[in-house]
């Protein structure tokens, strides 16, 4: 596939007298300047979600609980995530906003280009500028939510296609390490394993349940054993409780997941719960539905 669209890519330019090295560097410069933008804006308001992520890496670094399921906004993530917050909180909270800024949006959203095309067309493959600037205006609309809440989901996002991708390269070990990470935070790796299920990917399947297995338990040696014990159970049933927490917020013109989007568009305001929850349930079973076709297409591709 890479060499057909290199092919093609080279046509193009030469019939146009275009220089792919002056558009890509203008493209990565564009890029830049949207980052920058969103930096200035950083360094002066509040992330809620931020805030979330801090207040756990402080609980964490005090052995307090991380997990309060009466909170209308707790934090859901594997006491992993919350040790690696722990940084944040020791520094002073703008200047961790900054850094969490640098790490979330202005380092994750350039790896999750350069991951993705990386996926598509190989580690041989040069990007192009409509690989910069493409994935980016198509994602402007989830972008701007996630920055405004100082949200991890393009740093997750990153780690799932730099994990499926090096997969693909058979290199399962690093692959699943970095899908393993993700997965205790959003399963947004779900149909990545499914195809790897799918491509009896056994070794890449098995790297990952033991990374999964070793994340749960790396912060025993950090806090303690029976401080992580305690606070794994609470995380499991913040899992459980996670169903209820997503309900409350399908109004929140935040939530970008598909239940959400469904609700907001084809559900009347003034709806009853239980046909609001039918409307979800349809959005819902539509990603589902196009997660499996994409899924399927790359099996039998």
């Amino acid at each position: 596939m890479s060499s057909n669209c290199t092919s093609a890519m080279t046509f193009y330019y030469q019939r146009f007298g275009l220089n792919p090295r002056i558009l890509r560097a203008a493209a990565w410069t564009l890029l830049g300047l949207y980052i920058f933008g969103f930096a200035i804006s950083a360094a002066s308001r509040s992330q809620s979600d931020f805030v979330i992520y801090r207040n756990a890496g402080l609980a964490a670094l005090h052995r307090e609980p991380i997990y309060n399921l009466h909170d209308p906004s707790p934090f859901q993530y594997a006491p992993i995530f919350a040790l690696a917050f722990i940084p944040l909180g020791l520094l002073p909270p703008r200047s961790a906003q900054l850094l969490w800024f640098v790490t979330s949006m202005a380092i994750a959203l350039p790896l999750m280009i350069l991951g993705s095309s990386r996926l598509l067309f190989g580690s041989a493959f040069e990007l192009d500028w409509e690989l910069i600037v493409v994935p980016v205006l198509l994602c402007i609309r989830f972008i701007h939510p996630n920055f405004d809440h100082g949200q991890v989901n393009l740093l997750l996002l990153a780690m799932v296609v730099w994990g499926f991708a090096l997969a693909n390269e058979s290199r399962p070990v690093t692959g699943s390490c970095l899908l393993a990470a993700s997965l205790l935070a959003k399963p947004f790796a779900i149909p990545v394993l499914i195809y790897l299920l799918a491509r009896k990917e056994f070794v890449c399947l098995l790297s990952l349940i033991i990374f999964i297995a070793a994340l749960i338990m790396l912060p025993s040696m950090l806090v303690g054993s029976k401080y992580t014990l305690h606070q794994t159970r609470s995380y499991v049933a913040s899992l459980t409780n996670r169903g209820i927490q997503r309900s409350r917020d399908l109004n929140n013109k935040y939530n970008q997941s598909s239940a959400a989007i469904a609700v907001r568009w084809f559900a009347p305001q003034q709806t009853s719960l239980s046909k609001e929850q039918i409307v979800a349930t349809g959005g819902f079973a539509f990603e589902c539905v196009l997660m499996l076709g994409v899924v399927t297409w790359l099996i039998f591709r």
